[in-house]
């Protein structure tokens, strides 16, 4: 990479190349109609949405802030009741 990319990108890439491979590792354990459900923000849910779709898959997403502040109102209510 050195020479190859601007040192701005470089973060960027080795992200790529991580997750790729990470998508790529465990694409044979899920079932091929099996729901995949991204829970991550912004930024990271765009690569992963990326990397599913370059092995045919699709995913739906929940932003990571949201799910987090719908758990905490869960616990919240469970707990006064």
């Amino acid at each position: 990479m050195l020479g190859h990319l601007a040192r701005e990108q470089v973060s960027d890439f080795l992200s790529g190349l991580l997750i790729g491979a990470e998508v790529a590792s465990m694409s044979e354990s899920f079932a091929a109609q099996q729901a995949i459900t991204l829970v991550a923000g912004p930024a990271l849910i765009l690569r992963y949405q990326q990397a599913f779709r370059a092995i045919g898959r699709d995913v739906s997403t929940v932003d990571g802030d949201m799910a987090f502040q719908a758990g905490i109102r869960s616990i919240a209510h469970a707990v006064a009741n």
